[in-house]
């Protein structure tokens, strides 16, 4: 008995296969800076700044949006705590966070500030890792 092939199946093997051979995207985020540290106590300013490698794109499908977490000297400085990368920004585009340093009375030399990424809240089709953290430093402004 002769098979024939219809154009039916002929389509729902092509819708398939395609939907077989597209890999989902994988990120990873990075954490930088732009600007030189140390920064003054009394209102100094530093970019946190957030960016995404991708390997098989070159712009984010869906919103990144980048929680971090502050550690170290976190009494001393004003800041978010979430970056959102947009979708469709480019692959190596920095999304900046301004960071404030808030002036006090206490003699404590300079003091570091680490910001991490401690989550993602991401609705594209890929994953999202976790890429480098960033630190600076604050230099006190008591003697």
């Amino acid at each position: 008995m002769k098979q024939k092939f219809s154009l039916f199946k002929v389509l729902i093997f092509l819708s398939l296969w395609i939907v077989s051979s597209i890999n989902a995207q994988t990120y990873t985020v990075n954490l930088s800076l732009n600007g030189a540290s140390p920064i003054a106590e009394n209102g100094g300013t530093i970019d946190v700044e957030a960016s995404f490698t991708e390997l098989a794109s070159s712009a984010a499908d869906a919103d990144i949006i980048v929680n971090i977490t502050w550690t170290g000297a976190t009494g001393d400085v004003v800041g978010e705590t979430d970056i959102t990368i947009p979708n469709g920004t480019a692959e190596g585009v920095f999304i900046p966070l301004t960071i404030t340093s808030s002036d006090d009375i206490f003699l404590e030399g300079t003091e570091s500030v680490t910001a991490t990424i401690s989550g993602f809240t991401y609705l594209g089709a890929g994953a999202v890792n976790i890429g480098t953290p960033t630190s600076f430093d604050i230099t006190d402004d008591e003697t």
